[in-house]
């Protein structure tokens, strides 16, 4: 445990991973259709609806997965965020701070993991030619 910074960033990503692989499986089992009405309902256009909701499903579990893994992982945590400020600002602030504290966590977690990387255990470390990144 050489890097207890880099094991963090792990840390961090596999756990937004698995939240955001589990989220976006629990809306594909619930139907795309009722994430669509939810998306409706926080005013976005209703013509969008499902292509945003299966946005949010595929970005969350094709995403998430990648996380775990440290595939992409600036990319696939940046996917996330647009899902995680709507969901914040549109929806769970008009519900009060009780709603709003865990995915308000998730969304500055997921910017993190864009702003410092992947960590250990990633095949974005693993196939970054060997030597030590910047900010990895």
């Amino acid at each position: 445990m050489r890097d207890p910074q880099a094991w963090g960033k792990a840390l961090l990503r596999i756990a937004l991973g698995i939240i955001f692989v589990v989220h976006g499986l629990r809306h594909y089992t619930h139907g795309a259709p009722g994430a669509a009405r939810t998306i409706t309902h926080m005013g976005f256009p209703s013509e969008f609806s499902a292509t945003l909701a299966w946005y949010l499903i595929i970005v969350h579990v094709v995403g998430g997965a990648l996380m775990v893994i440290g595939f992409w992982t600036r990319l696939a945590a940046f996917l996330q965020l647009p899902i995680m400020l709507a969901a914040v600002t549109l929806l769970h602030a008009r519900q009060g701070f009780d709603q709003l504290e865990y995915p308000l966590l998730v969304l500055v977690g997921t910017l993190a993991v864009v702003l410092l990387g992947p960590g250990m255990l990633a095949i974005d470390k693993a196939t970054a030619g060997g030597g030590r990144r910047r900010g990895a």
